[in-house]
């Protein structure tokens, strides 16, 4: 669902858009959504990206890139980390 991408006063609205122009296959995942989500235990401000620089995990990802490549190994050792680490 793109909801997280539009303005947090939208969100609600849109929602219930959504619930009614979708399958009613759908309502279990739908319920979900809106208990844990939507009016549930994690606020829209805490899931909602509009207004965020920075949508995207990349740096985060590039850093643990090029931490693995440093280590050379898929899974190495305690040792190897050690010398990592100090290096």
């Amino acid at each position: 669902m793109a909801l997280s991408l539009m303005p947090i006063d939208e969100v609600e609205r849109q929602f219930q858009r959504l619930q009614t122009i979708t399958s009613s296959s759908l309502g279990n995942l739908l319920l979900y959504f809106k208990n844990h989500w939507v009016h549930g235990v994690v606020p829209i401000h805490m899931w909602n990206f509009y207004d965020a620089n920075h949508r995207t995990n990349n740096t985060s990802e590039a850093y643990n890139l090029r931490f693995a490549t440093r280590l050379s190994k898929k899974h190495p050792n305690i040792w190897s980390f050690i010398q990592l680490i100090q290096s």
